[in-house]
Formats: C-alpha cells, sequence, structure tokens
C-alpha cells in the first residue's frame, strides 16, 4: 500500500517497474564498460534515460489519450507507479542485484588476471623510480655520447653546405638504404662512386 492509500497492484505499473529497472541495468552497464567519456557517451547514457521517462510519461499522459483513446488506455500508470518510494526501492534493489555480479566479475578480472595497463598503475611508483635510474644511468654512463633526436643536433640542411661534404650528400651516399635479398647487388651497382 502506497503513502496515499493506493495499491499499484496491477500489471501496468508492474511493466512501468520493470522497464525502468532495465532501461537502468543496460545504461550502467554500459557505463561500466566504457573506457573514455566524451560528450557524446554521456549524451547517449543520460539521453537515453531522459528519453525513455519522456515517452512513458507522454505515452500514459491524459492528453495522448484523448488523441487515440482506443490505443492508449493507460492513463496515468506511469505517474501513479512511480511515485510509491516502495516501487523506486523496487527499481534500485533490482538494478543493484543485476549489476553485482558483473562488478564482481570486473573486479575479479582486474585482481587475478591484471592487463598490462592495470599493472602499471597498480605499481606507477615503482615503474617511475626505474625509469628515472636508467635515465640516470645512461647519463652517467656515456655523457659525451651522440644522443638521436636532440635539439641542439645541426641540422641536415646546415650539415650540407659544410665544405667537403657537398659531393657526398648530393651523390646520395650518405643515405642508407636497405640490402634486400635480391635488389641489393644491384642497388650497389646503382650508386655513383665518389672521386
Amino acid at each position: 500500500m502506497g503513502q496515499d492509500g493506493e495499491a499499484p497492484s496491477d500489471y501496468q505499473s508492474f511493466a512501468v517497474v520493470t522497464a525502468s529497472s532495465l532501461v537502468f541495468i543496460v545504461n550502467l552497464q554500459i557505463s561500466l564498460d566504457t573506457s573514455y567519456w566524451t560528450f557524446v557517451s554521456c549524451f547517449a547514457v543520460l539521453g537515453s534515460i531522459a528519453i525513455y521517462f519522456g515517452i512513458m510519461f507522454d505515452i500514459h499522459s491524459a492528453g495522448i489519450h484523448v488523441i487515440f483513446p482506443s490505443v492508449f488506455t493507460f492513463t496515468g500508470a506511469a505517474p501513479n507507479a512511480l511515485r510509491q518510494p516502495y516501487l523506486w526501492l523496487t527499481i534500485i534493489l533490482t538494478v543493484g542485484i543485476s549489476l553485482l555480479p558483473v562488478i564482481c566479475i570486473q573486479f575479479l578480472h582486474k585482481t587475478i588476471w591484471p592487463s598490462v595497463g592495470d599493472k602499471v598503475q597498480r605499481n606507477k611508483s615503482k615503474y617511475l623510480q626505474q625509469a628515472e635510474e636508467e635515465r640516470k644511468r645512461r647519463s652517467q654512463d656515456e655523457p659525451s655520447a651522440f644522443v638521436r633526436n636532440r635539439a641542439s643536433r645541426r641540422s641536415a640542411y646546415a650539415f650540407s653546405h659544410t665544405p667537403g661534404y657537398a659531393n657526398l650528400i648530393s651523390s646520395g651516399q650518405s643515405i642508407r638504404r636497405r640490402a634486400t635479398a635480391h635488389g641489393g647487388a644491384q642497388e650497389r651497382r646503382r650508386r655513383p662512386e665518389v672521386v
């Protein structure tokens, strides 16, 4: 029995509670499976719940009953059902019980079989410390060694205008070419000799 003395124990109230529970369950499960939240994904999840309630209240309204009296006969079933607190409790319990196995499976899967990303997140400080030690070790081992992609390195354009290297660059001998199994000898024959 509800607070207003009514007992919404008809099939229409049962259908409203079941459909509402199903919409919440599906959207919350999609939320649990979504890794990257964008505006579109938020709109899809929250918008589908809002559209469901909008259509449901519209179907059970008196205005659509006046237009199509033989099709929409259950006027006020949704507002009457969703006014009862114990039906909302039923929806919340149904959603919780239905999502509990999904949450448990995800928890056990991340605990027993963690992915590489999960392992890194769990031991983030350890990996950061290892990377810092590796960087320090490299800088101590080779302080004056040539490092690729260093910003202070001279560009190829400046290198090409250095006296004595113009022939080497213009002939293409300074460019490394991959030697294929059958075309390597032909490639070597095509290169011009530097005199």
